[in-house]
């Protein structure tokens, strides 16, 4: 019927020019009936050629309304079509109208007819509703009062929808026409829609080709397979183009791995297979660049219907990642099965070799680990062609180093190698590879070292596939090697255990500390040896028991409840101190208890040591002691200080008047008796200067013996009649250096001590000297001094009585200042004694038992010197000297006592009562003044700083110190000149002049 039509079209004389026209559209339409917008392009172009206007309207899915798909008009109806869609609001492609609404279309769509409209305005009136129409009359006046021909649109024999066309050329002998014509778009339409369908379907297989993760192929039945058809993915797997296989320039079966010929379809020479059949073989084939993937081939045939196999059909896909994962998760089992087995780290390492060598290229293999405290490497495994590397070395900056510190594996070419050392970033040990691949050794994300692999034959010997495994199973490896070093290290801390063990057997063993380790709940778990001696027990006995059941001392017990209740409490170390009854008598004993702590850091158990301190007691005691005895030293040595400023004035002031007294004069005697008494007060300062070892000293070489011999008879003069002197002295006797006076003061005290000691009843007292050998054991000679001697020779003087004797608790305190066992005592004596000891650097040693008397025992060190015999100095007073004294002293009764005397003597006086005072008078009369007296110890600016701001000022300055202090103390620090003499406070008229005099 359709070719009727057209023909008719195409040949109908009567048609004329409009049926052409029709016919020319027609074949236009069918020519573009490879897509719908090229149909209704062509559609739109050829009603306008032909003056007509028009719309395609199609049936909804409910088939009860029509929808306007596509409209045509000319240029000058669309602008009229323009203005009546704003006017109604509405747009016409969107346009849609119930099929019931309007008679001419339902007519059509019924039965298929062709329906031709005189006037077409009754048709638009159907359609548009009543109050738009009325609204968009005069808008749409060139669209009405026509002609219309409508008629229906088919699809799969199926209507539709209609064609609509009006134009005022239509007649009703055009209704076959415009029917063929829509006949024509029809059939162009749908050949449209079916020509999209199958690009659609064209489009998803190629889709579907490409996409399928595989390689799909088809091949003739016949030898060697020809290719009939394969997908591009092909290229993916090979290296080569789908091209290049269908031209034959490369075949599957040359890809195919030599090992795997018997695994391979491709290579059989027929399969035997029917319809029903699949096939599957699994081989590996060699991409291009060298690479072998393995690859899983799946298919089936096709047949013909005699059943005959034509082609085989199917899909390679490329496995080696799940091979590879498999082959990854074997290598992995084995490396834990090895690292859990016993073997030592170089069976590991020499395992593990093993195991790779399955799966990749290991002919050249090494192990190499990071010390980073030592900064070094160390290699405990090397296999190798060529090279020989173990040991360990400083890191540098070879290839395993570059792992290390990177921290990520490296696959490195030789090119890639060479340009690195030319950078001067790398180093290579030993044969340059062809490639190097290495991978960290990680423990915690840290790399600790690397593991490698290098091949002197290719470049391609290795590939990122390669590296990946190689980095995977570096993890395991890391893990293995790391748990080996851990057993290693566990045994080798067992066996260091075990010696710490024995060792601190031994040291528990020789210390003279005892422990006790108690459980929780007070059962002893360890005891020392002496406490289980000292209990006549063994440790079975007493281990899981406790102190009740052991019948120890319930002081003990309670007082160690309490310990541990504490330490329970607080975590803390307890502390308590304990006299424990021992058959020998008490020992003062200190326990520690300290916790045992746990994993999680809970109390376990507790630690109790039990230290022996009761000579450790007795040192502090005796130390406590000395200190006291030292303080009470320092302050003897600021009083005494005191008093000889005060006594300056006394022994000054009283010297200068008895001088302008005649000895008949009356005053005369009683002045004398204030010089007297001022001279026993300066001997009394000197005794406290003496305890406190800062006296007046004058150093020379003394032979004691001579001194000995020397004061006989005022020793004499100080002993009771009823009390005998006997002297010891040794032969020949060493000299000692030290102060006559001070040591002349050290017997008349001892002496005296022992008669006292002696009492009313006759006795004898034994005045001795030697020569004496000392040594590291002979401590008790500083017992009392807290000096320690060196070993050696030294002048020994002993004072032995025949007295009462001392109870050890007196002898401890005889040298206290004003200890005393008499009624009245006499002050500072023996403590006088040890200060003048300690002042020599000698060494004193008390023994004395009830009833057998005490012994006295002095050491001094030895010198080689002569003494000097002094010439005798004649005192001159000369009279009528000139001159300027500077007096700096901060006591003012010095002052004044030392300007009265040189005034006295017309030597003029110029005094300051600090040192500031004394340095601004010297700058002001430094022409002038010819000597300065200064005092040592002064409160603000000390004479010594005094002293170097005068040299510093003039540093021809003559200076003469004074102090109660011994010359020797006094002027250390001082330099001479400005330095000329020193002057002993307290000093008469006499001894003052004397000195002076030297220097005005």
């Amino acid at each position: 019927m359709i070719e009727f039509q057209v023909a008719s079209l195409a040949n109908n004389p009567e048609g004329g020019d409009f049926w052409q026209g029709l016919h020319a559209a027609s074949v236009a339409l069918q020519q573009a009936a490879q897509s719908e917008t090229a149909v209704y392009q062509v559609f739109s172009e050829q009603l306008t050629k032909l003056g007509l206007h028009g719309s395609i309207n199609l049936l909804d899915e409910s088939r009860t309304r029509l929808h306007v798909v596509f409209t045509v008009f000319s240029e000058k109806l669309m602008r009229f079509m323009k203005r009546a869609e704003k006017a109604a609001r509405v747009n016409a492609l969107q346009f849609s109208y119930s099929i019931d609404d309007v008679a001419a279309e339902s007519l059509v769509l019924t039965n298929g007819s062709i329906v031709f409209l005189a006037d077409n305005t009754e048709k638009m009136q159907e359609v548009i509703p009543p109050k738009i129409f009325r609204l968009i009359a005069p808008l749409i006046k060139p669209f009405i009062h026509i002609p219309a021909i409508i008629a229906p649109l088919f699809a799969e024999s199926k209507i539709i929808g209609v064609l609509y066309l009006a134009g005022a050329k239509l007649t009703q002998r055009d209704v076959p026409a415009i029917g063929a014509f829509a006949t024509h778009l029809s059939i162009a339409l749908e050949n449209a829609r079916l020509f999209q369908v199958v690009r659609q379907r064209e489009e998803q297989f190629r889709v579907l080709a490409e996409n399928v993760p595989g390689v799909i192929y088809l091949v003739k039945n016949e030898q060697n397979y020809p290719l009939i058809y394969i997908n591009e993915k092909i290229e993916t797997l090979t290296g080569y183009s789908r091209e290049q296989l269908i031209r034959r320039e490369v075949t599957l079966a040359d890809l195919i791995h030599p090992d795997d010929h018997a695994d391979s379809g491709m290579l059989l020479d027929g399969l035997d297979l029917t319809p029903a059949d699949k096939y599957c073989f699994v081989y590996r084939v060699r991409h291009r660049s060298g690479i072998w993937r393995w690859v899983e081939d799946v298919g089936s045939g096709a047949y013909d219907s005699q059943g005959e196999l034509l082609f085989l059909e199917g899909v390679l896909s490329d496995i080696t990642e799940r091979i590879q994962s498999e082959q990854l998760q074997k290598t992995v089992y084995r490396i834990a099965d090895v690292a859990s087995t016993s073997v030592s780290l170089d069976e590991l390492y020499r395992s593990i070799h093993q195991i790779l060598a399955l799966q990749l290229d290991v002919e050249n293999f090494y192990i190499a680990l990071y010390d980073e405290a030592t900064d070094t490497i160390e290699v405990p495994y090397f296999v190798d062609q060529f090279d020989t590397l173990t040991g360990r070395y400083q890191a540098g900056t070879g290839l395993a180093e570059l792992v290390v510190h990177e921290n990520c594996s490296q696959l490195l070419t030789r090119q890639q190698i060479e340009a690195r050392i030319a950078e001067g970033v790398l180093n290579v040990r030993g044969t340059m590879p062809e490639v190097w691949l290495g991978v960290p050794l990680r423990t915690h994300e840290t790399a600790v070292g690397a593991m490698a692999v290098q091949s002197y034959k290719e470049t391609t010997a290795y590939s990122e596939r390669d590296q990946q495994f190689l980095l995977f199973v570096s993890e395991q490896i890391a893990r293995a090697i790391e748990r080996k070093q851990a057993e290693e290290r566990q045994r080798a801390l067992s066996a260091e255990l075990t010696q710490q063990t024995r060792l601190l057997e031994a040291i528990l063993a020789a210390t003279p500390d005892n422990f006790l380790v108690f459980d929780l709940n007070g059962r002893f778990q360890f005891i020392s040896n002496a406490i289980l001696n000292y209990l006549q027990v063994s440790v079975r006995d007493v281990v899981g028991k406790t102190w009740q059941e052991l019948n120890l001392p319930s002081a003990f017990g309670q007082l160690s409840d309490q310990d541990r209740a504490a330490v329970l409490e607080t975590g803390q170390l307890t502390v308590r101190e304990f006299i424990y009854p021992m058959p020998d008598g008490d020992v003062e004993i200190e326990f520690l208890t300290s916790p045992v702590l746990g994993p999680s850091g809970e109390i376990v158990s507790f630690v109790t040591t039990a230290r022996d301190i009761t000579e450790r007691k007795q040192t502090m005691r005796a130390m406590h002691r000395a200190q006291k005895i030292e303080s009470l030293g320092i302050l003897a040595g600021g009083i005494a200080h005191d008093f000889n400023n005060l006594l300056v004035a006394m022994l000054g002031q009283t010297s200068l008047a008895q001088s302008f007294l005649q000895p008949e004069d009356a005053a005369f005697g009683h002045v004398a008796k204030a010089v007297e008494a001022a001279e026993q007060a300066a001997n009394l300062t000197r005794q406290l200067l003496a305890y406190s070892g800062g006296g007046q000293f004058t150093i020379q070489p003394i032979n004691l013996n001579a001194l000995i011999q020397k004061s006989l008879d005022l020793l004499k003069v100080a002993l009771p009649k009823q009390v005998q002197l006997k002297l010891k002295l040794a032969t020949e006797l060493p000299n000692l250096e030290g102060d006559t006076t001070q040591l002349q003061q050290v017997l008349m005290n001892l002496i005296i001590n022992a008669a006292e000691a002696i009492g009313e009843q006759a006795g004898v007292i034994c005045v001795g000297t030697a020569v004496a050998t000392l040594t590291l054991q002979d401590s008790h000679f500083w017992r009392f001094t807290d000096q320690p001697l060196p070993e050696g020779l030294y002048v020994h003087l002993y004072v032995q009585d025949s007295g009462t004797g001392m109870a050890e608790e007196t002898l401890t305190k005889i040298f206290d200042p004003f200890f005393t066992t008499k009624f009245t005592g006499r002050g500072l004596g023996l403590a006088a004694v040890l200060g003048i000891v300690r002042s020599h650097h000698g060494g004193l040693h008390v023994a004395s038992e009830a009833d057998q008397g005490t012994r006295f025992e002095l050491l001094f060190p030895i010198v080689d010197k002569p003494i000097e015999i002094p010439l005798e100095e004649l005192i001159e007073m000369e009279k009528h000297k000139e001159g300027l004294v500077l007096v700096i002293d901060d006591e003012r009764a010095v002052r004044e006592a030392v300007a009265d005397i040189l005034e006295m003597e017309g030597i003029n006086v110029l005094a300051a009562a600090n040192g500031d005072e004394g340095i601004a008078l010297y700058q002001k009369h430094h022409e002038q003044i010819d000597l300065v007296l200064l005092d040592l110890s002064m409160p603000g600016k000390s004479g010594h700083e005094t002293f170097l701001e005068l040299e510093a000022f003039d540093s021809n300055v003559r200076i003469m110190l004074s102090s109660g202090y011994s010359e020797s103390d006094a002027i250390r620090g001082f330099a001479s000149p400005p330095l000329v003499g020193f002057l002993q406070k307290p000093y008469r008229l006499d001894t003052f002049m004397q000195r002076l005099n030297k220097f005005l």
